[in-house]
């Protein structure tokens, strides 16, 4: 049987003639032809390309790889007869003109080799392969002598509709033959030529562009309503990812600069505390109360007052040492410079903000209160996320707060990255009424790790050409740094620099290549998760949702191992079901 394009059911075809001529075709022709029906065309008159458009339709047109095309043109119900080369169908009181099947199967042809041409660049050209046309009268049959431009190998009629084949190849012949035949490569390519995939996408920017309104705005009325919890001198806030804690730790920061109080804002993650410093510098109208405010992370404060103290910051070079260093020696020295500033002079901060706690060991509490006036009786105000705990075992600090407040309301993604990433966790999260759900969350399998590249590389291509974003939109996560990964090879895509600079990927420079753990606490409307195999005591499921829920608008996970795909899989199935 030919292979039908499309291939339905013959009673979906409304014309009863080209319904015959259809079934005809499939059944006797071997698979080796490919039959497409109906194929309409637009385009200029022939050799002048300004001209106005003209439109056909080829009722059928058939292919073969050692020949090439060939069109056919259906007649079929009344009568019909020619009288020179003008052609008639037979009414009852009166001959209706109508157009030469033969001349209007001609039309069909050439405008498709025209097409052929146009559309391969040149490469195929007519004389490359056979092309020819035939006319079928499933229901006539033929009588009476030829018109002269008719020949007996283009002419079809119902006397030989049942040796359909024959007739085929013999109208084949009929036109001049071509030396060779045609490379399947070619002949793939003048099927896919006249049969192009098409499609009308609905591009990614304005739908990023209306969720990023929307998204600010509920992250503004959760601010607002935020303030109302600045009374108390001490408070402990946990929320979810997107909840907008970053955002309220620099409010509150804000807040306590604007009466005069020098506050300290500490976080875990070195990436996060330099865009804050970025955010704070960036806005004219917060400069000069800003002063007021010092970011550090909490390493990069230990070592600055470390050195105002004139004490050795010595990191040990072997990584078990250095566990112990990050941990417990860092805090002890940061302890000892406290000390040694403050013994006579009041600590230098009035209020203490920490975001990211679920990170900070048990000692850096004890380093971080003799920084601030009252000490762990002062103005503390700490945000932590226990899910995104980066620790074996999380803990909140180790004190009691007078006033505890929880946010579970997710208004930095979508509804759609939301529900799955709260599920990869066993988290209850709530998105805002008006938040959007967003498109859905892609998944691609790679067959083995060394695919890996390719499926991040395509996919970059695709948003960066085809849809259009920016460098500073798109960040890759993956398990491990850049250079451990699979995309160590990988410095640049469609002319985009691969970045591993926070600082440089927001300045334009590049997408930027990172890790759930460095990127923590940041955005991007897309993130692209890759190099997922197993949850291993590297990369938890702690890591995977804070991978996830750091993508805004658009998430996308590449896997190469059905263990953490399945774990995704279910996730996403919870998510459905939430909605």
């Amino acid at each position: 049987m030919a292979i039908m394009i499309p291939d339905v059911a013959p009673d979906q075809i409304i014309h009863g003639s080209e319904r015959d001529v259809y079934i005809a075709l499939r059944d006797q022709l071997p698979d080796v032809y490919r039959v497409v029906h109906s194929l309409p065309w637009l385009r200029p008159n022939r050799d002048d390309i300004d001209a106005p458009l003209r439109e056909g339709e080829a009722d059928f047109v058939i292919f073969h790889p050692n020949y090439g095309l060939l069109v056919l043109e259906v007649k079929g119900g009344e009568e019909m007869f020619a009288r020179g080369h003008q052609w008639f169908r037979k009414l009852p009181k009166r001959d209706k003109p109508i157009t030469n099947p033969f001349v209007q199967a001609a039309r069909n042809m050439h405008a498709l080799t025209d097409a052929i041409e146009e559309r391969t660049g040149g490469r195929l050209t007519s004389n490359r392969y056979v092309y020819g046309f035939a006319v079928v009268f499933p229901h006539g049959r033929a009588s009476g002598t030829l018109p002269l431009d008719v020949a007996d190998q283009v002419l079809i009629d119902v006397d030989r509709m049942p040796e359909l084949e024959r007739m085929i190849e013999k109208a084949f012949r009929a036109f001049p033959q071509k030396a060779g035949k045609l490379q399947r490569s070619e002949f793939i390519e003048m099927l896919d030529v006249l049969l192009p995939k098409f499609q009308i996408m609905r591009p990614l920017s304005p739908q990023i562009e209306a969720g990023r309104e929307k998204l600010l705005e509920l992250t503004d009325n959760q601010a607002l309503a935020f303030r109302g919890l600045f009374a108390n001198p001490q408070l402990l806030i946990e929320g979810v990812a997107g909840s907008g804690k970053t955002l309220l730790a620099v409010e509150r920061a804000l807040a306590f600069a604007r009466q005069g109080i020098r506050c300290l804002l500490v976080c875990y993650n070195k990436e996060l505390a330099q865009w804050i410093r970025e955010q704070l510098a960036a806005d004219p109208d917060r400069a000069e109360i800003a002063q007021l405010i010092d970011v550090y992370h909490f390493h990069a404060l230990a070592a600055e007052l470390a050195g105002e103290a004139g004490l050795p910051f010595d990191v040990p070079a072997s990584p078990a040492e250095q566990r112990q260093f990050w941990d417990e020696d860092a805090a002890t020295i940061l302890e000892a410079a406290s000390a040694s500033l403050f013994a006579i002079d009041e600590p230098r901060y009035g209020a203490l903000v920490v975001d990211e706690a679920q990170d900070f060991a048990e000692l850096w509490w004890y380093a971080l209160f003799p920084l601030i006036q009252n000490g762990d009786k002062g103005l503390i105000f700490v945000f932590m996320d226990l899910a995104q705990s980066l620790r074996d075992q999380a803990s909140p600090p180790p004190f009691d707060f007078p006033a505890r407040f929880s946010l579970n309301v997710n208004c930095r993604n979508t509804k759609r990255i939301a529900r799955l990433s709260a599920n990869l966790v066993a988290l209850e999260t709530l998105s805002p009424a008006g938040a959007p759900t967003g498109v859905d969350v892609r998944m691609l399998r790679a067959a083995a790790p060394i695919q890996q590249a390719g499926l991040v590389g395509n996919e970059l291509r695709r948003l960066l050409e085809t849809e259009r974003l920016t460098p500073q939109q798109i960040v890759l996560i993956g398990p491990a740094a850049k250079d451990r990964g699979s995309l160590k090879g990988m410095s640049e895509v469609a002319g985009t620099r691969i970045v591993s600079s926070a600082a440089d990927w927001r300045a334009g420079k590049g997408v930027l290549c990172s890790t759930a753990r460095s990127f923590k606490g940041l955005e991007a409307d897309v993130v692209v998760v890759y190099d997922l195999a197993a949850l291993s005591p590297s990369f938890t499921a702690a890591d995977l949702y804070v991978a996830c829920s750091r993508a805004r608008h658009v998430l996308i996970l590449i896997t190469h191992d059905e263990r953490i795909r399945g774990v995704l899989e279910q996730a996403e199935v919870a998510s459905r079901s939430d909605a």
